[in-house]
């Protein structure tokens, strides 16, 4: 019975040092959330040590992305219909990551990239003509 308890306490701090590692990749920036609330320090690349069970390290992509928004609709200067599909190049700056995490999430290209492209998109085609659009 001893044995099989040593066994247990033994599997189990294992697991706890594991779980405590964290390696982030490169190309990548951590947000440390401890008991839900976000760290003012994003972790760099490399291995990071976190208490086990109480942290969640959520990994953020710093490097250059894209973002495809296709059919977007919009009316020109002269009122004709203008149909286009748009691709937008970004990347996130490393020491705005956390502040990204607080205010708006990991899904920002849904919530801020994408209706700022179709803001954009529909702002400059209504000071165009649909023939001067074309040109």
């Amino acid at each position: 019975m001893f044995h099989a308890l040593l066994a247990v306490l033994i599997l189990t701090a294992m697991i706890a040092f594991f779980k405590g590692i964290r390696i982030i990749q490169p190309g990548f920036v951590g947000v440390s959330v401890f008991l839900g609330n976000a760290r003012n320090e994003a972790l760099s690349e490399g291995l990071h040590v976190v208490i086990p069970f109480l942290t969640a390290i959520h990994r953020v992509d710093t490097r250059i992305q894209k973002v495809e928004a296709s059919s977007f609709e919009s009316a020109s200067k002269d009122l004709q219909s203008v149909k286009a599909s748009i691709v937008v190049n970004y990347n996130l700056k490393k020491d705005v990551v956390v502040k990204l995490y607080r205010e708006i999430g990991i899904n920002y290209a849904e919530v801020v990239i994408l209706p700022g492209i179709a803001e954009v998109y529909k702002a400059t085609t209504a000071n165009f003509t649909a023939e001067s659009l074309i040109t």
